[in-house]
Parts: structure tokens; sequence; C-alpha cells
């Protein structure tokens, strides 16, 4: 390091003369002690003072030129103490704040180790000085960081070394203990024995899961990567008895009061909105398949990811062993496989795999059992829902009660029973202790956060990188695979979580509510019912007249967007049209009564230009979509009143903005340039209800010959 050779700048003398040190005595001794910056010399009298200038080797002043306008004016001072020999000592060097960062600092200093040296009667027999300056503050000669200065120096200013270069501060004193109180916890926990336990109540699994796409050969793709699930008896869970850390669950609990590191919720798992524990939701759903669980789920053992400071990430894969009462040699028989299977839109599936019940008669070796079965789920948005899982595992406990190993393997077949996708989820447990949730949570400090980013980036290289096509997300199946996205023939229903109802949603709901309850006469009974079974029934009745039977209208439907159908076509029939023949969303049992009880209109009639108004809003939504009809035919109706419409203008906004973010989330879906499956973009319904109008005409004109 070395020292610029600064020159001082014209405005400024310096001189080291004792006419000039006892003409600004009196002002060098005030800023001394008075000045707040100038901490060492605030108890310094003047006596005290008039004693060390006297000793001092040399006293450097810096004034100010005087003007006609302005007098001499003090702008900083420096003394030398030295021993006459090899050796000064900096002290009381100041420079005013009005006259700072114009060099005069370092040209005091410069001044001092040049020529301070010549002066008096120092010793000719060594011309290598040492110079010493403390402050507790840093100055810009020496250029360095550190707040107390210790340095050597030659005559002629060249080299500078630090020799002390730091001031402790509190993160001095507070790192290194905390650094050295770490290392010790990482070498305990490292090196102690692995705890042991007596009942098979709770593991935690450090494990790898690997993913291997085999087809389209173009589009291979193998990653790997670690993560930790937990092992859980759910009946001890929840009665809090595996909570860890002290107070009730500070490090680990079932639904803890305050935050936690690692946690559960009963919302997490199966259906949303039930109140029950999953235990007891487990238990309905086997209940339901017609599973006696007084001998087939006496205890259920939950393999999944818990919730990591706070966050909820998304789960791809819960597996619930459901076991039977243990036998002889304290095994207990393991009896049905839940899969819980969640997706990134927040939908939930579930497949019930019961043991010794339509099993494969061959199985892949280093596993116990395995199943094919119809996929119905969509889980990866490059895949449709046609074709089959092969699931093959091995209960967490075949080997050993209180060191379990998980081993499960997925392959996804196609219709022709080819592999496309292979998914494998295992590694060995040990107890869920504090000491090695500490030793995992330590190894891999975000790896129960890593989850989401990891899909989302694997799913980026896919598209971008491999060119896969995207499936839109399909509504849930519910018992009929119509639609966009069918799923493999011969599944099962098992769709326990649906995606949260919107704020348009919820609009048009309550919009259809509004009519239905002042509208539903001549004997008709409506009845409103979601494929979420979570989900009350809307009913809207009227008594029939003396004589007449009571007409019943049953609307299925898979999604609210049924309400939002109602709400922005352009008609009823256009609705029913779109939302259910074409798109299959929702279904009736009575097309003609449906149109009858939705076609009528209300005696108050909103005003006409807020009716005309928000009916041009929908047949613009209308328009657009038809604009990506190939062969464009349909046009949207004449601005006539909607049987919706009300005296507000909230509907006018609120159909402005539903335009507004449909408009907006195609471009952002096209200036991502992410390619779609033709036939499933969810912003030409229009289009695809155009298009399937030109082929009945075609049929008729067919017919007709």
């Amino acid at each position: 390091m070395s020292i610029r050779t600064p020159s001082l700048h014209p405005d400024y003398v310096l001189s080291s003369s004792p006419e000039l040190l006892h003409k600004h005595f009196d002002a060098i001794h005030h800023t001394l002690t008075t000045h707040p910056s100038i901490y060492w010399g605030q108890d310094r009298t003047k006596e005290t003072f008039t004693r060390q200038t006297a000793r001092s080797w040399r006293s450097l002043v810096v004034v100010k030129r005087g003007t006609e306008l302005e007098p001499e004016a003090l702008a900083g001072f420096a003394r030398v103490v030295s021993d006459g020999e090899d050796f000064g000592y900096l002290a009381d060097v100041f420079v005013l704040p009005e006259h700072q960062k114009k060099g005069i600092a370092q040209f005091m200093i410069k001044d001092a180790i040049e020529n301070s040296a010549t002066g008096r009667e120092c010793s000719k027999t060594s011309d290598l000085w040492k110079w010493c300056l403390l402050t507790k503050v840093s100055h810009p000669v020496p250029r360095c960081r550190a707040s107390t200065h210790a340095l050597t120096m030659n005559m002629t200013g060249v080299d500078v070394q630090p020799l002390l270069s730091w001031q402790p501060t509190v993160l001095d004193i507070v790192l290194p203990p905390l650094l050295i109180a770490t290392s010790l916890l990482l070498h305990t926990l490292y090196n102690s024995p692995p705890p042991t336990s007596t009942h098979e109540s709770s593991h935690l699994f450090r494990a790898k899961t690997a993913h291997a796409r085999l087809l389209p050969a173009s589009a291979r793709h193998v990653f790997c990567y670690p993560v930790l699930y937990f092992g859980l008896d759910l009946a001890r869970l929840e009665a809090g008895e595996l909570d860890l850390g002290k107070g009730r669950g500070s490090l680990f609990g079932w639904e803890p009061p305050t935050w936690v590191v690692a946690a559960f919720w009963r919302h997490a798992y199966l259906e949303a909105g039930a109140k029950t524990g999953i235990r007891d939701k487990v238990l309905a759903l086997l209940e339901r398949r017609g599973i006696d669980t007084t001998k087939d789920a006496t205890m259920i053992y939950m393999v999944s990811m818990p919730a990591y400071l706070g966050f909820e990430g998304i789960n791809p894969l819960t597996v619930h062993y459901c076991y039977g009462d243990a036998t002889a040699d304290a095994k207990r028989p393991l009896r049905v496989v839940v899969l819980e299977v969640h997706n990134t839109f927040g939908e939930r599936h579930v497949y019930v795999l019961r043991v010794g019940v339509d099993e494969d008669t061959q199985v892949s070796l280093g596993y116990d059992h395995q199943w094919t079965f119809p996929r119905a789920f969509h889980v990866s948005p490059f895949n449709s829902r046609v074709g089959f899982y092969r699931v093959s595992l091995s209960s967490p406990f075949a080997t050993s009660l209180t060191h379990p190993t998980l081993a499960t393997k997925i392959v996804f077949l196609t219709p022709t029973r080819e592999k496309k996708l292979y998914a494998a989820l295992a590694g060995p447990g040990e107890p869920l202790v504090t000491p090695t949730l500490l030793k995992a949570l330590f190894t891999w400090p975000l790896g129960l956060l890593l989850t989401t980013p990891r899909i989302l980036w694997q799913a980026g290289r896919l598209s971008y990188g491999r060119g896969l096509a995207v499936w839109i997300r399909p509504e849930p199946f519910a018992g009929e695979h119509e639609g966009r996205n069918p799923v493999q023939d011969g599944a099962e229903k098992g769709s326990v979580g649906w995606q949260e109802e919107g704020a348009m949603e919820k609009w048009a709901r309550e919009k259809v509510r509004k009519f239905l309850s002042a509208g539903v006469k001549d004997g008709v009974r409506v009845v409103l019912r979601s494929a979420d079974e979570s989900v009350e029934d809307m009913e809207f009745a009227s008594e029939p007249a003396r004589g007449e039977k009571e007409r019943l209208l049953l609307v299925t439907y898979l999604t609210p967007l049924f309400f939002t159908d109602l709400a922005v076509s352009p008609s009823i029939p256009l609705a029913l049209a779109v939302g259910s023949h074409t798109e299959h969303r929702w279904s009736t049992n009575d097309d003609p009564l449906f149109l009858e009880v939705f076609n009528f209109t209300p005696t108050s009639h909103p005003p006409p230009f807020l009716s005309r108004l928000a009916q041009s809003l929908r047949c613009s939504l209308m328009a657009w979509g038809l604009s990506f009809a190939a062969h464009p035919r349909a046009s949207p109706p004449t601005a006539t009143p909607h049987p919706l419409d009300d005296a507000t203008i909230s509907t006018v906004w609120t159909l402005f903005l539903h335009y507004a973010f449909l408009r907006m989330g195609y471009s952002v879906f096209s200036a991502s340039r992410a390619s779609v499956v033709e036939g499933t973009e969810s912003w030409a319904e229009w289009a695809r209800w155009n298009e399937g109008q030109l082929e009945r005409e075609s049929l008729v004109k067919v017919a007709g010959k």
C-alpha cells in the first residue's frame, strides 16, 4: 500500500513556525477540547497543551489565507512527538469539517514524514524512521477500512504496512463463539450413535427421488435429488405425542399454536375443508370404498413432507400405509395403501390399493407388492391423463420396526403399455427425535423448501429445452371422461381436493343464487350439485300447482366455472352450448327445463345503458374467443337483456375486469413462448364450439343427401 503525494490547495498555508502556532494557539486548544468528533482531547487544559506543544518535535498548523472579506482562519493541526532518532508519533491530527476533502490531512502527514527528520538535532545515522498514528476514525492516509491504525513508514512515505487493521466489533465478539458452538453441535450430531426406538411411531427418511422420462425419445430427461420425508403414526401424531422441542412442539409438532420449524396440518391432506383429523379422513375414505377399518386400518402410518418454517409447498406424493393388528412376532400386516397425489394447481387425488386385491402376478425385483391401474389425475403438464400407473412398493417395516426403509417405484405406462416415465422414492429411516431432525436440517437446510423450485425448474427444461407441449389443466375427474383431456378407460373417481373458488366464481355464484331465489316457479325444484363432495348442494324450489308433480332440474358441475359460464356468456343457451356440450364442465338432467328456468326474465329491468354496456362486454369476449377459430361462422348475438343483469355498475365493472384478465393471461402465456397441445387452449373455447357447429352442419347436409 502506498501514500499518494498530494499538493496543498492554493487557498491554504502549512507552517511549523512558532509564530503561527502562537497566533492560533487558543483556536487550536478550543477545537481540541470542544469539537464533538475530537474525542481524545476533551479534558485537556490549556497549561497541559502548552507543555505538550513545547515538548513536541514539530507542530504543524494549516490556515486558510485571509481576504478582504474574511480573516485568516484555522483549518487543521498536527504535532510530531519523536525520540529524535528513528521513531515519530503523529498526535492531535485534525482538519475542521468545513475544510475537509481538500487533501489537507494527507499533505500534513506527508510534510511531517518528509521534513521532521531534517529539523532540529536529528540523528544522521539512519535514514529509516518508523511512524505511528493511532485513531478510532478511518482516515484517507493511509486508505484503510480499519478504525485503528499502527503504521510503519519510511522517510519518503512510500510503504504503508497495516500492523493492527481492525477494531473489535459486536460481530467479532459474537461470531467466533457461535461458530465454535455450531462446530461442536455438528460434531456431536454426526458422531453420536443413532438413538434407538421401541415403537414404529415416528421416523425421518433422508431419501432420494429419481425421475426418468423415456418417451418421446427426443425428450429423454433424467434427474435425481435428495428429499426429507417424515413417517408418522397418525394416531400418536394427532394426540401430540410426537411433538419435539421444549414446550409444545417448538421444533416439530401437530398443528402447533405458534411458529415451529416443521409441522403437519389437517387441511393439507385429503379434503381441505373437513374438520376431522387426517386419520379420520383416511378412515372415512376407506369406509366409502367398502373396507373394514376395524380390521384393515388399526394403525395408519403416513409418509409425507411437513410444512417447513411455516411454508406449505407442493407435496407431490403422500403414502398412507394402513396396517392390521400386530401378529405374534409384533409385526403388523400391511392391508391397504392409499396414494395421495397433489399437483401444482392445488388439486388432490387418491388411489386406494388393497393388498392381495388386483395385484400383479409378477412383482418387480426388490419390492413386495405391485399394482397396475388406469390413470385419472392431471399431474404433469406434459402428459395427458390416459395411460396406466404401475406402482411397486414394500412396507416400510418389512425388514425392521425401528429403522424402516422407503421403497416405492411408479412407472407411467402409455395406453399400449410402453414405459413413458419412471419415478422412484427410496431411502433409509431413523427414529424422529431431536438429534436426528437437527442433523438432517443442518445437512439439507433448504431441502424442504426446494420441492416447488425444483419442479418448476425441471418443467422449464422440458418445455424450452426438450420442446414438449403443455396440456392445459383439465377439471378433476368425477366419473365421466369427456372433455379436452380424457382419462384412461376404467379409471375410478378419486378427487379429494379441488381448486379454491376465485373471486369471479364467487361473484357469479351470488348472481345465480339471487336469480334462482326470485325466479324459480311452476313447481320446479332446482338442485345445483358440485362434484366436490365437500361443497353443499344449492336447492331452490316452488310449490307445484294442485294435481301437478314437482319437476326436478339437477345441474352437476365439475367446477365453479359453471356459475361464470352463466354470468359471462351472451345468453343462457350459449352458456349451455359451450360450458356443457362443448367443454363438458357441467351437465343437466333436462336441458329444456334448464333453459326454461334460466331464461326467466325479471320484471324489473336494469337501465338500458347499463344493460347494453354489460352485454357488449359479453359479446366482445365471445368475439375474441371466436377469433381463434380457423373458419369462424358464428357471431355474437345482439345486445339483448341478460337474465342475470341487475341495476348496478358492479356488473359492468366485474365483466370488464374478467375480460381484461383473460386477455392479459393470454398475452403473458404467448410471451412465454410455451407450446400448447392443440385443442386444449382455455382461450379457444368459443372457437371449439364454432368448429362443433360447422361439424354438425356438415353432418346435417350429408344426412339430407
